[in-house]
């Protein structure tokens, strides 16, 4: 998987599976990163939100409360429709 993401970068989709496959296996430092990566490359919009929330959980499940509020608080501001 992390082959994928070097051969293809900006493939958003690469990094979210990444991250996901991370997170499922503890490695949710790495998964923060994964996911910061699929957000910085552009994507579908309509699955962004959950993306934002994928990442801020991660940050949650590490302690990582004052950012995962930040990025809680941007889900907010930009998918209301999603709070």
């Amino acid at each position: 998987m992390r082959a994928g993401t070097r051969v293809a970068p900006d493939a958003y989709f690469a990094h979210i599976n990444l991250g996901d496959l991370l997170k499922a296996n503890g490695q949710t430092d790495e998964a923060i990163v994964a996911y910061r990566q699929a957000l910085e490359n552009k994507g579908p919009e309509d699955q962004r939100d959950s993306w934002y929330t994928d990442l801020a959980n991660a940050l949650q499940s590490v302690n990582r409360q004052g950012e995962a509020i930040d990025v809680y608080r941007k889900v907010i501001l930009i998918y209301p429709q999603s709070a």
